[in-house]
């Protein structure tokens, strides 16, 4: 375990900087492909790879219909869930498919476990910094997560527009249960 004390995570054009306690550089995390992301110690040099494991799945009915209940119950619960009802329950959105995914945690950093999984993701937001928080204050090894994709399509005039939601749902075990929170993209 890489023991680091990074207070802060900074999204740049196409990669993240965490910065130390003094607010200087620490690391540089920049994503090599949808499935690994290298993070490099800006003061030593040192390269490490954070790889991301897939298994793409169909979710029954009845699993949709229950996460979907505990996305909802979650967002009314939780202020940094909000966006995060299941797009089911939206107008138009159908469900396409889900892939499960995993990625070893070697640090002990929020920002940069936070910078890891935007990096997957595309995105940081607050609740990803969260979702960070939770893994390293439980000390957890691996991240776990459901990417769900939805799709719809709409008439603009003589064109037809297609809008893809990406859920993507964090859970404590690699069974993928004690749900801790989701961010929602489009």
């Amino acid at each position: 375990m890489i023991r680091t004390n990074e207070t802060q995570l900074v999204q740049k054009e196409d990669f993240y900087i965490t910065k130390d306690e003094n607010g200087n550089d620490a690391y540089k995390v920049t994503q090599i492909n949808e499935n690994k992301v290298k993070y490099e110690n800006l003061q030593t040099g040192e390269v490490n790879f954070a790889e991301k494991e897939t298994e793409e799945y169909v979710e029954s009915e009845r699993e949709l219909l229950e996460m979907d209940k505990l996305i909802s119950k979650s967002a009314s619960e939780d202020a940094f869930d909000l966006g995060a009802v299941s797009p089911s329950a939206s107008s138009g959105f159908t469900y396409d498919r889900t892939v499960n995914n995993s990625t070893s945690l070697t640090v002990e950093s929020i920002a940069l476990v936070a910078g890891i999984l935007a990096s997957f993701i595309g995105l940081t937001t607050g609740i990803v910094t969260a979702i960070a928080g939770f893994y390293v204050s439980q000390s957890i090894p691996k991240a776990w997560w459901k990417e769900r994709y939805y799709g719809k399509s709409e008439t603009d005039g003589h064109r037809v527009v297609f809008t893809e939601k990406i859920q993507y749902v964090y859970y404590k075990y690699h069974d993928y249960t004690n749900y801790i929170n989701t961010v929602t993209t489009y």
